[in-house]
């Protein structure tokens, strides 16, 4: 026979509130995006990845490295 795992109690993170549903829930504050032409920031200063060659992506597939 198996041995029995015993369940795991959570504690209740949302304090005693959440039992009786008797507090109203407030809603989140609404959080607007920045405009389109916001300033760019530090990755936009990195230089751009070289593609991956056929010949790299074997050695990886073939658990070699590359180099």
């Amino acid at each position: 026979m198996a041995k029995r795992i015993p369940s795991i109690k959570f504690p209740n993170r949302r304090g005693p509130a959440a039992a009786g549903n008797s507090a109203p829930i407030a809603a989140a504050p609404k959080v607007t995006p920045p405009p389109a032409s916001a300033t760019a920031g530090a990755a936009s200063i990195q230089p751009r990845r070289p593609a991956v060659s056929k010949e790299e992506i074997e050695a990886v597939l073939l658990g070699g490295g590359v180099g």
